[in-house]
C-alpha cells in the first residue's frame, strides 16, 4: 500500500521539527510512496545520519559543505571550519596572487580574468590554477576542477570565484554557498510543487548513481537534487573566511 501526502501535510510536518528530522522524514516519505527505491533511501539516509558532526569529520571540505547545504544549515561557513591544510593553501594561493599584484592590498589589484571578471578584491578559479605555480594547469590555456590536488579542488568546489578584501594583517574571503546559478541555468528545475521537488531531486539522484557506476564525477547530479533547496525557501549559507597574510613578502610592498 501506497502512503498519500498533501502539500499542506508536509508543510505542517516541516514547521514542527527542526532541519534534520525533516530530511529524514521526507527520504522517508519518498521511500514509502514508491518514488526512491530501498537502495537509494539507505544511501541518503546513511548521508544524513554522517553529516550530523561536520566539524569532525574527515572527508574533504566540498562534500562537508555540500552536507550542510543538505541539511538546510544555515549557521556561516568560518574559518573554524576548515582544516590547516585549507588554511595554508588559501594563504599560499592568495600571497601567490598578491605577489603577481605587487601588493597584499587587495583594492589595488588591477587587470581582469579571461572571463573578463576584474581582479579587484576578487579571488578566482584560475588563482587556484593557471596562475598557480604548484596547480598542474600552471600556465596552461585551459583547466578542470579534477585535474587539481584535492587540496585546490576542494577549496575551487567551496568558494569558487568569491570576493576577498584586505583587513589589517589578514584577508578576509566572504561569499554565498547555494545552488541558485544551476537552477538559472536549467529552467526545468524550478518548481513550486512538492512533488515536483521530490520528482527533481530523485532525477538527480539517479544521475549520481548512474555517475558513480561507471566512474564518472557525480557532481551535475548532485548538484541538481541540492538545487531543489531553493525551491523549498533556502537560501544556503554565508561564507567569511578569515586569512593571515603572515610572512608573504608582499606584506612590506
Amino acid at each position: 500500500m501506497k502512503i498519500v501526502i498533501t502539500e499542506h501535510q508536509f508543510n505542517i510536518i516541516s514547521e514542527q521539527k527542526p532541519d534534520y528530522l525533516i530530511d529524514k522524514q521526507s527520504n522517508s516519505i519518498m521511500n514509502a510512496t514508491g518514488i526512491r527505491p530501498d537502495k537509494e533511501y539507505k544511501l541518503v539516509d546513511s548521508m544524513i545520519n554522517d553529516a550530523r558532526n561536520i566539524k569532525r569529520s574527515n572527508q574533504p571540505l566540498h562534500y562537508k559543505m555540500a552536507i550542510k547545504f543538505l541539511l538546510m544549515d544555515k549557521s556561516p561557513l568560518t574559518t573554524e571550519d576548515l582544516s590547516s591544510k585549507n588554511i595554508d593553501t588559501l594563504q599560499d594561493v592568495l600571497c601567490n596572487k598578491s605577489k603577481l599584484q605587487k601588493t597584499c592590498d587587495t583594492n589595488k589589484w588591477i587587470g581582469q580574468n579571461r572571463e573578463k571578471i576584474p581582479n579587484k578584491n576578487q579571488l578566482l578559479y584560475e588563482d587556484f590554477t593557471v596562475n598557480y605555480p604548484k596547480s598542474p594547469s600552471y600556465k596552461k590555456t585551459s583547466y578542470t576542477y579534477t585535474d587539481q590536488p584535492m587540496g585546490v579542488q576542494e577549496l575551487m568546489l567551496t568558494i569558487g570565484n568569491s570576493t576577498v578584501r584586505s583587513s589589517g594583517s589578514n584577508w578576509v574571503i566572504t561569499d554565498e554557498y547555494d545552488f541558485k546559478n544551476i537552477g538559472e541555468q536549467k529552467k526545468y528545475l524550478k518548481t513550486n510543487s512538492l512533488f515536483g521537488i521530490i520528482k527533481n531531486e530523485f532525477k538527480g539522484l539517479w544521475k549520481v548513481v548512474k555517475s558513480l557506476v561507471r566512474l564518472r564525477t557525480p557532481a551535475e547530479g548532485f548538484e541538481e537534487m541540492l538545487s531543489q533547496h531553493h525551491n523549498m525557501g533556502y537560501n544556503g549559507f554565508k561564507t567569511r573566511l578569515v586569512i593571515p597574510v603572515g610572512n608573504c613578502p608582499c606584506k612590506t610592498k
